[in-house]
């Protein structure tokens, strides 16, 4: 009977550890977990198209042997087969795959491979393992489309954007076989001329609103934009002008390029605000605060503007702050004793007065103070000097 009943112990002990091992083992097969893939194709694409599956393994992504894509027409006949991969590019230089062993898998396609004209297709992907495993077919729809690519029949700017200029236009003419409403944007590159990776990205408008953006008629060939002098904030001299137009499915058609020169003058200190005088405490540890402003102005906008200061001389001659200069601030900002730096006063942020809270303590000296303002821009050219004085009593 003992042996009876342990032998029953060891049979349902056995019996339940199947049980758990089969729980944790959810099967052989691999999956495809994730598919990007568009859902519209561009029969005029020459770039090709990026397709791209996740897909995992039991047994782990070294145990994928192969993925593959069959595409199928709208009657259901296979009429494309390749294979995707996760090589990092270093097998199939041209396969768009970014990491190796990371399981996705890629490949680029050309729309033209798969069909001639538009229509209607259907994608599968699956997965095979080194044991033979082939995973569930991952599948969905996607369009193939004629999208004609818009070309840029004319580009007209300006060949000099002269310092402190009104707005001129930037106009670029456009047609497209699929017609202008297949155009979607008209994109404005700012590059410098030797590099390729624009330092600014404007959109040019067909809406026919002549006074914000230059454009005479909406919906017409003609896309248009206007810059100012503030156009070339923090920039000084010759530059590069591109501009590309897109379709509708975000396919850009050839760009055409031209060259502008950007004039940049330093800044003006138009007038300053400066007490005639201001007390001494008698008591250590008190302050009077009096408030300097200095009104600046900038041909390319207050945007280019990178600092206003002033250097202050003490009556015995010496430079006050050992030499370094005081920033004033066009921040909003109200006065906050501690943290002077930047909360120095100022009323109103961004209206090209710039503002310094001075504190005079016990130690002070006495007499005659000089402040010598500057502004300087973002291309470092410093205005003229504008000087006043203080009288500390």
């Amino acid at each position: 009977m003992i042996r009876y009943f342990a032998l029953l112990t060891v049979l349902f002990t056995f019996s339940a550890c199947r049980e758990k091992l089969a729980v944790l083992n959810p099967g052989h097969e691999p999956e495809v977990l994730e598919v990007r893939l568009p859902s519209e194709w561009n029969l005029y694409n020459s770039s090709g198209q990026k397709i791209e599956a996740q897909v995992a393994d039991p047994q782990g992504n070294e145990n994928i042997s192969q993925v593959t894509l069959t595409i199928r027409n709208s009657s259901g006949a296979a009429v494309y087969s390749f294979l995707l991969y996760d090589d990092g590019r270093v097998l199939h230089a041209e396969d768009g795959d970014v990491l190796a062993g990371d399981g996705f898998y890629s490949n680029m396609l050309l729309p033209s491979a798969v069909t001639t004209d538009s229509g209607d297709f259907q994608f599968e992907i699956s997965a095979l393992d080194h044991d033979g495993h082939l995973s569930p077919d991952y599948s969905g729809n996607f369009h193939i489309g004629k999208y004609a690519v818009p070309q840029i029949e004319e580009f007209n700017t300006p060949a000099i954007l002269i310092s402190g200029s009104v707005a001129q236009p930037v106009t670029v003419t456009v047609s497209s076989a699929a017609g202008i409403d297949q155009v979607t944007a008209v994109k404005l590159w700012l590059l410098t001329l030797n590099a390729e990776t624009p330092l600014l990205e404007i959109n040019l408008f067909n809406d026919g609103n002549l006074a914000l953006h230059g454009d005479a008629q909406a919906g017409d060939s003609v896309f248009s934009v206007l810059i100012d002098s503030s156009f070339a904030a923090g920039r000084k001299g010759n530059y590069r002008l591109r501009t590309a137009a897109f379709n509708t499915s975000g396919d850009p058609g050839p760009s055409a390029t031209a060259e502008i020169e950007l004039e940049n003058t330093a800044p003006q200190i138009l007038a300053l605000s400066v007490p005639e005088t201001i007390n001494r405490p008698a008591e250590p540890g008190v302050f009077n605060r009096d408030v300097l402003t200095a009104r600046v102005r900038d041909e390319q906008s207050l945007a280019d503007i990178d600092q206003v200061y002033f250097y202050s001389r003490k009556p015995d001659g010496t430079y006050a702050n050992n030499g370094q200069p005081f920033l004033l601030k066009d921040n909003g900002l109200a006065f906050d004793i501690n943290n002077l730096s930047e909360a120095v006063g100022d009323e109103t942020a961004g209206d090209g007065e710039f503002t310094y809270s001075l504190l005079i303590n016990s130690e002070a000296q006495t007499g005659w103070y000089r402040f010598e303002f500057y502004s300087r821009d973002k291309v470092g050219q410093v205005s003229v000097l504008v000087a006043d004085s203080i009288e500390v009593k």
